[in-house]
């Protein structure tokens, strides 16, 4: 039997404590309020990434002389690549920051391979800048995360989510209607809520690799043996 998003909604209201009936003797005002926190909860998503469960695979053209593409519900790319026409070499991109891309002095009218590109993200998705310019039609593949759509009121969810993520949403939206109703919300949900999270975030889709690198030779700003052991004082235009 399929679980939809009425069931998840009225799980919710009866975890919350504050329709213990379930679905089915909710009123048309709860169905309602509660739909639309669930779709925000999905919105949430964009930018609590650590959330989501899977890569995706998009697959495109870059057409000839256009650098720049709107890709709907993106939140970040991971990987980007494009291939020769005959499809027989596939070649990597290198992405860039703002400041690079945009900030940088470069050719405007060359065309070439689009070894480059940034993306931004605006609302509904993000927009993908490439350069050079494609010389000609190349088909490319992005491997990211990508905004969870909005759900209507008798969807079947597990044609998209699994049944753990299913529950994890439904204790998230029993929190955000006692917050949005000005309920306690019961210590149960909350400590339920922290295992998944936990576990949802050890196994999905972001692995945090950030690190600062420290250059020797730009400046001050570098970290070495010698420096553990003197104050900041002693070094040199600090």
């Amino acid at each position: 039997m399929a679980f939809n998003t009425l069931q998840l909604i009225g799980g919710a209201y009866k975890a919350a404590n504050i329709n213990p009936g379930g679905y089915k003797v909710l009123t048309p005002e709860q169905k309602k309020n509660g739909l639309f926190l669930l779709n925000v909860l999905l919105s949430d998503k964009t930018v609590d990434t650590s959330m989501l469960l899977y890569w995706q695979k998009l697959e495109g053209v870059f057409d000839i002389n256009v650098g720049e593409y709107f890709i709907e519900n993106l939140i970040q790319i991971e990987t980007l690549t494009f291939f020769m026409s005959d499809g027989t070499v596939r070649f990597p991109t290198q992405a860039q920051s703002l400041d690079e891309f945009m900030g940088s002095g470069r050719a405007m009218n060359t065309d070439s391979l689009p070894f480059f590109y940034y993306v931004n993200k605006v609302n509904g998705g993000a927009t993908l800048y490439v350069y050079f310019l494609p010389s000609e039609e190349y088909a490319y593949q992005i491997w990211g995360q990508f905004q969870l759509t909005s759900v209507t009121l008798f969807e079947n969810l597990e044609d998209k989510f699994p049944m753990y993520y299913i529950n994890f949403l439904r204790l998230q939206l029993a929190k955000y209607l006692c917050i949005d109703g000005g309920f306690t919300c019961p210590p149960l949900v909350l400590e339920q809520l922290v295992q998944y999270r936990e576990s949802i975030a050890e196994n999905g889709t972001v692995d945090d690799y950030t690190m600062t690198i420290y250059n020797p030779l730009a400046g001050n700003n570098y970290l070495s043996w010698p420096q553990l052991n003197i104050g900041k004082a002693d070094i040199p235009g600090t």
